[in-house]
């Protein structure tokens, strides 16, 4: 199971302290990824070229932070607007 199907049925069985042991080991690392697709392309951020997206890894514990941007948000990049 997904662990936000666990929340809920931690949540449905009243057993709360699990529900949120789990939800804040899962916000240990948050990872926010923006990206440009084509209209054509499939909606898969996974696959998004590294060129054409913004990736930010927030490690909430140890205050880390990365960021990658990719070279069409920098420069002359088409998508340099969005940054």
């Amino acid at each position: 199971m997904a662990p936000s199907d666990d929340f809920r049925q931690y949540l449905k069985t009243g057993n709360i302290k699990e529900a949120l042991v789990l939800a804040l080991s899962e916000a240990v690392d948050l990872k926010i990824t923006t990206w440009v697709a084509d209209t054509n392309a499939d909606l898969d951020a996974a696959q998004a070229k590294p060129g054409h997206r913004m990736c930010t890894r927030i490690d909430t514990i140890n205050g880390a932070i990365d960021n990658e941007v990719g070279d069409q948000f920098i420069g002359n990049g088409r998508y340099r607007e969005l940054r």
